[in-house]
């Protein structure tokens, strides 16, 4: 069952020690001592290599939504956040490492980021950014109202009972556009704080 509020659209689209005996048994004892210093060090750059990268996975930068995000969406810049529509994927692997998954979604094929959880990215024939996909953790508000307050009534609103079962709605959608960028926001419910942002440059 699918009840519309107003008119919507379809987004389509990772020791041993040893004791000498005696002075003959030095150089061995020397040996392995220095194997294990050598190998404390290294295991030291490998713990401090993995704390960097846990470091980086978990710097969360925040898209604002304010007044103004919408303006800058129509410059293509996603405020607060690190990549904006038209950024080249070379550069998105330079901040965030390889990719470690690509799949389709709507529609349209996205990659995914060793040190960028929880985005969606999608390209297009010329390897630049055209679509991206963020769960509510990149986000400065997650409040559905507050997020209205401050861009404005929606052109489309939807809800969407999957579950013909029961009465409870299982998604909610609320959509802006500026120029040929629509923007999307994803909730459980009318109630409920927003999940995920979705935003589209259709040429």
């Amino acid at each position: 069952m699918k009840r519309s509020i107003v008119t919507t659209f379809v987004l389509s689209f990772s020791l041993m020690g040893c004791t000498p005996s005696s002075t003959t048994h030095a150089p061995e004892t020397n040996k392995k001592a220095e194997s294990v210093a050598e190998n404390s060090v290294i295991h030291s750059k490998k713990e401090i290599s993995e704390i960097t990268d846990r470091q980086k996975s978990s710097e969360i930068n925040k898209v604002i939504l304010d007044q103004n995000f919408l303006s800058q969406i129509q410059n293509n810049i996603i405020q607060g956040f690190s990549i904006n529509i038209g950024t080249l994927k070379a550069e998105v692997i330079e901040l965030y490492g390889p990719i470690i998954e690509e799949d389709y979604y709507t529609g349209g094929l996205y990659s995914k980021f060793q040190n960028l959880n929880d985005v969606l990215v999608f390209f297009d024939e010329k390897n630049r950014v055209f679509s991206i996909r963020l769960d509510s953790n990149y986000l400065d508000k997650t409040n559905i109202d507050e997020i209205k307050e401050v861009l404005g009534k929606p052109i489309s609103e939807e809800i969407i009972n999957e579950d013909e079962t029961t009465t409870a709605d299982d998604r909610y959608f609320f959509s802006y556009m500026i120029d040929n960028i629509y923007i999307n926001f994803e909730a459980d419910n009318t109630e409920s704080p927003v999940y995920s942002l979705h935003i589209i440059k259709k040429e």
